[in-house]
C-alpha cells in the first residue's frame, strides 16, 4: 500500500465498512502485520457479518495425525468449526501470523496459499507450530466468497518445499499470478 496510515485503514475501509461491521477492530503484531485469527475484536452481530465472507456451505478441513501417524481429515461447516475451537481459544492463547503467501487466479476462481506461524502469545519466543492454509475463493461477479479453507501443520516426515522454508516473519513473500 505504501502509506502506513493508508495500510492501517485498509481493513476498516476495504473489509469492515462494506460489510457494515461498525465495531470490528483488527490489531497488528509488533511488526505491523495484521493478525486476523486472534487480534480481531467485534460484537456478536459483527462476527455474524464476518461469516458473510464465506459461502453459506463453505467447508473447513483440518489435517490431524492419528495415533498410528497417519493423516486424517477433520471436516467442518462454519458453525461446527467455531464450536470446535471456541472452548480451546477461550482458555488458551492462540495467535497465528501469516509469514508468506501466494495466490493464483483464473477467471472467477482463486487459490491462495498462506504460510503461518502460531504462538500462544505474540511476544512468545516459543513457536507452537508452522503450517499452510490453502484458501479457495469464488467471484460471483459482484464479490469474492471463501468456498473452503484446508490446512496442515508442519511435522516430522512431511517434506518442506522451498517456498515454505523461506517464509519467515518480517519477510513475508507475496505474489499473485
Amino acid at each position: 500500500v505504501g502509506d502506513p496510515q493508508k495500510a492501517l485503514a485498509t481493513p476498516r475501509d476495504a473489509l469492515f465498512a462494506p460489510l457494515g461491521m461498525a465495531s470490528a477492530v483488527m490489531e497488528t503484531d509488533a511488526r505491523g502485520t495484521y493478525v486476523g485469527s486472534s487480534y480481531m475484536y467485534a460484537t456478536a452481530r459483527d462476527w455474524a457479518r464476518w461469516r458473510s465472507l464465506y459461502l453459506p456451505d463453505a467447508r473447513m478441513l483440518r489435517t490431524v495425525v492419528d495415533p498410528r501417524g497417519r493423516p486424517r481429515a477433520m471436516r467442518f461447516g462454519l458453525d461446527e468449526y467455531i464450536a470446535d475451537v471456541a472452548p480451546r481459544f477461550a482458555t488458551s492463547g492462540f495467535h497465528e501470523v501469516q509469514v508468506g503467501w501466494h495466490a493464483e487466479r483464473f477467471g472467477a476462481v482463486m487459490s491462495a496459499r498462506s504460510v503461518y506461524e502460531a504462538r500462544r502469545d505474540p511476544a512468545d519466543r516459543e513457536l507452537l507450530k508452522r503450517g499452510v492454509n490453502f484458501i479457495h475463493l469464488w467471484d460471483d461477479g459482484a464479490r469474492w466468497w471463501i468456498a473452503s479453507v484446508v490446512w496442515d501443520d508442519a511435522r516430522p516426515g512431511v517434506a518442506e518445499p522451498d517456498w515454505f522454508r523461506g517464509a519467515t516473519p518480517g519477510s513475508a513473500g507475496s505474489s499473485l499470478s
